[in-house]
Protein backbone atom coordinates (compact mmCIF):
# COMPACT_ATOMS: atom_id res chain seq x y z
CA UNK A 1 0.00 0.00 0.00
CA UNK A 2 2.90 2.36 0.58
CA UNK A 3 3.76 2.38 -3.13
CA UNK A 4 0.23 3.53 -4.01
CA UNK A 5 0.43 6.28 -1.40
CA UNK A 6 3.82 7.32 -2.74
CA UNK A 7 2.32 7.47 -6.22
CA UNK A 8 -0.54 9.72 -5.08
CA UNK A 9 1.96 12.11 -3.54
CA UNK A 10 4.39 12.01 -6.46
CA UNK A 11 1.59 12.67 -8.93
CA UNK A 12 0.34 15.66 -6.97
CA UNK A 13 3.75 17.23 -6.53
CA UNK A 14 4.50 16.82 -10.23
CA UNK A 15 1.17 18.42 -11.12
CA UNK A 16 1.83 21.31 -8.70
CA UNK A 17 5.24 21.87 -10.24
CA UNK A 18 3.88 21.83 -13.80
CA UNK A 19 1.06 24.25 -12.97
CA UNK A 20 3.47 26.57 -11.15
CA UNK A 21 5.89 26.49 -14.06
CA UNK A 22 3.12 27.31 -16.54
CA UNK A 23 2.06 30.31 -14.47
CA UNK A 24 5.36 31.77 -13.24
CA UNK A 25 8.01 29.96 -15.34
CA UNK A 26 9.47 28.45 -12.18
CA UNK A 27 8.51 26.03 -9.43
CA UNK A 28 9.46 25.65 -5.78
CA UNK A 29 12.32 23.28 -5.04
CA UNK A 30 10.90 21.51 -2.01
CA UNK A 31 9.64 18.11 -0.94
CA UNK A 32 6.90 19.60 1.21
CA UNK A 33 3.51 18.98 -0.33
CA UNK A 34 2.04 21.73 1.85
CA UNK A 35 4.61 24.24 0.66
CA UNK A 36 4.05 23.28 -2.98
CA UNK A 37 0.30 23.64 -2.50
CA UNK A 38 0.59 27.07 -0.86
CA UNK A 39 3.00 28.30 -3.53
CA UNK A 40 0.58 27.14 -6.20
CA UNK A 41 -2.22 29.03 -4.44
CA UNK A 42 -0.09 32.19 -4.50
CA UNK A 43 0.77 31.78 -8.18
CA UNK A 44 -2.91 31.47 -9.13
CA UNK A 45 -4.22 33.93 -6.54
CA UNK A 46 -6.19 31.16 -4.82
CA UNK A 47 -4.67 31.38 -1.34
CA UNK A 48 -8.01 31.31 0.49
CA UNK A 49 -9.25 28.24 -1.37
CA UNK A 50 -5.94 26.43 -0.83
CA UNK A 51 -5.93 27.38 2.86
CA UNK A 52 -9.42 25.89 3.23
CA UNK A 53 -8.45 22.70 1.41
CA UNK A 54 -5.31 22.39 3.55
CA UNK A 55 -7.14 22.87 6.84
CA UNK A 56 -9.87 20.40 5.91
CA UNK A 57 -7.33 17.78 4.83
CA UNK A 58 -4.38 18.39 7.12
CA UNK A 59 -4.08 14.76 8.21
CA UNK A 60 -4.33 13.39 4.67
CA UNK A 61 -1.66 15.82 3.49
CA UNK A 62 0.55 14.78 6.42
CA UNK A 63 0.01 11.10 5.52
CA UNK A 64 0.97 11.78 1.90
CA UNK A 65 4.14 13.54 3.01
CA UNK A 66 4.94 10.68 5.36
CA UNK A 67 4.37 8.17 2.55
CA UNK A 68 6.91 9.96 0.40
CA UNK A 69 9.64 10.14 3.03
CA UNK A 70 9.13 6.75 4.63
CA UNK A 71 8.80 4.84 1.38
CA UNK A 72 12.36 5.88 0.63
CA UNK A 73 13.95 5.45 4.03
CA UNK A 74 11.77 3.78 6.67
CA UNK A 75 9.13 1.06 6.80
CA UNK A 76 5.59 2.38 7.22
CA UNK A 77 2.11 1.00 6.84
CA UNK A 78 -1.16 2.74 6.17
CA UNK A 79 -4.52 1.17 6.81
CA UNK A 80 -7.13 0.84 4.11
CA UNK A 81 -9.16 3.85 5.25
CA UNK A 82 -6.07 6.08 5.17
CA UNK A 83 -5.27 4.95 1.63
CA UNK A 84 -8.85 5.57 0.51
CA UNK A 85 -8.75 9.07 2.01
CA UNK A 86 -5.46 9.78 0.21
CA UNK A 87 -6.93 8.55 -3.06
CA UNK A 88 -10.11 10.65 -2.63
CA UNK A 89 -8.10 13.74 -1.69
CA UNK A 90 -5.86 13.29 -4.73
CA UNK A 91 -8.81 12.95 -7.10
CA UNK A 92 -10.71 15.87 -5.56
CA UNK A 93 -7.66 18.12 -5.62
CA UNK A 94 -6.96 17.28 -9.27
CA UNK A 95 -10.53 18.33 -10.11
CA UNK A 96 -10.01 21.61 -8.28
CA UNK A 97 -6.70 22.23 -10.03
CA UNK A 98 -8.22 21.68 -13.47
CA UNK A 99 -10.28 24.84 -12.88
CA UNK A 100 -7.30 27.11 -12.14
Amino acid sequence: MVFGCFSFRAGLSTLFEILSFLKIADFPKTYSLRELLFDLGKAYNKEKEIEKISKENIQVIADLEEAYITSRYLPVEFNESQVKLMEKFTKDLKKFLKNL
